[in-house]
């Protein structure tokens, strides 16, 4: 009877809490957290998808015709080199995170990353109408580094509840790179090419974003279970 009575206790108390809680009537929170998703995606992707005007900022000036199968040491190097701005800040941003994360309130958190997002985009969408044809090499450098800089806001602005949750990102940073850097990008001077077939980069990159999206967001649902 007392085990009865305590349970009885425990849901009339959790009762009363969901009772005092406020009600979402219009649906604001699932909208903020929308919105947080595509402040979070859209600028990164602008940098992914948008693969002829990188072509075109890094083409070869001194051609009056462009070949898009003679490409410049530019455009051959933007694929790898945002991989690496990508990756690396991550990974150095995510063990800072985890170690110090902790010292940093997430309200201040989640205003600084927001408003580095939004100028660095602001920034590197702005160079659209800006002739950058004499000076494409800093051009080169300059986008990689806010590339770098989102990335690594982007690990601050994400929050991983658990050591595991932690490492398994890290970890998947880690093994993701040196694959991508031995793909067959061409023209290259120095490292060997590994994986030269087509299938090999298409079952890394895929393996890529389903790490990074469904497989990693399934845990981080389920690390409290």
């Amino acid at each position: 009877s007392h085990s009865f009575t305590k349970t009885m206790e425990n849901g009339n108390n959790k009762l009363k809490e969901s009772e005092n809680q406020p009600t979402d009537k219009f649906y604001l929170v699932h909208l903020i957290f929308l919105l947080f998703g595509i402040m979070h995606l859209l600028p990164i992707s602008f940098f992914v998808t948008a693969n002829d005007y990188w072509m075109h900022k890094f083409r070869n000036t001194s051609l009056e015709t462009i070949d898009p199968n003679d490409r410049s040491k530019l455009q051959s190097n933007f694929a790898s080199g945002s991989i690496i701005a990508q990756s690396i800040p991550t990974i150095i941003c995510m063990i800072l995170s985890t170690i110090f994360g902790y010292r940093i309130k997430a309200r201040r958190r989640v205003i600084i990353s927001l408003f580095v997002l939004t100028s660095s985009f602001v920034l590197s969408t702005g160079f659209i109408k800006i002739n950058t044809d004499s000076w494409q090499t800093w051009f080169f450098v300059m986008t990689m580094a806010i590339l770098a800089v989102m990335n690594g806001i982007l690990a601050l602005f994400q929050t991983l509840n658990g050591p595991w949750l932690s490492g398994i990102a890290i970890i998947r940073m880690i093994v993701f790179v040196p694959l991508f850097i031995f793909c067959n990008a061409l023209p290259r001077s120095h490292l060997p090419v590994l994986f030269s077939h087509d299938w090999q980069y298409i079952v890394i990159l895929a393996s890529f974003f389903i790490s990074s999206g469904y497989l990693f967001n399934i845990a981080f649902l389920n690390i409290t279970k």
